[in-house]
């Protein structure tokens, strides 16, 4: 398959957004406890935002998504990563043990 074929499915939301928030995010909320260092955890962080951003923006770029479909992932995204962080947090205080 290659940027010119006909992309089928769902268009809303976006999965690859959805996954990528999902996935991306987990890991920015593991670092904020795994990481001590606060300029590496933070760059980190900050590459793992890019990493979801370049993510949309691809999606639109191929022509697979609209913008709306990407913005939509990602809300869904968020919602649910924040409710499994939430669940997480309610089992497990921190990670470090501090």
């Amino acid at each position: 398959m290659n940027a010119a074929d006909s992309f089928g499915g769902l268009g809303f939301p976006s999965g690859h957004a959805f996954q990528a928030v999902l996935l991306f995010g987990i890991l920015a909320f593991l670092a904020s406890d795994l990481i001590k260092n606060r300029i590496w955890r933070r760059l980190l962080q900050g590459a793992l935002v890019m990493l979801v951003i370049a993510i949309g923006i691809s999606r639109v770029y191929l022509g697979a998504h609209w913008t709306s479909d990407v913005v939509g992932g990602y809300l869904w995204g968020t919602a649910f990563l924040l409710v499994l962080w939430r669940l997480f947090r309610s089992r497990v205080p921190t990670l470090t043990g501090t």
